[in-house]
Formats: structure tokens, C-alpha cells, sequence
């Protein structure tokens, strides 16, 4: 939370493995 960025990236990686299966 203190780092929105990091969140940010981590929900990226998660829909990119969303969309691979």
C-alpha cells in the first residue's frame, strides 16, 4: 500500500497471466 506502484504492478502480472491462461 505504501507503494501504489508497486500494486500496480504486481495486479499487471497478474492479469498478463490472466490473459497467457
Amino acid at each position: 500500500m505504501s507503494n501504489p506502484k508497486v500494486f500496480y504492478h504486481l495486479r499487471n502480472l497478474s492479469l498478463l497471466e490472466g490473459a497467457s491462461f
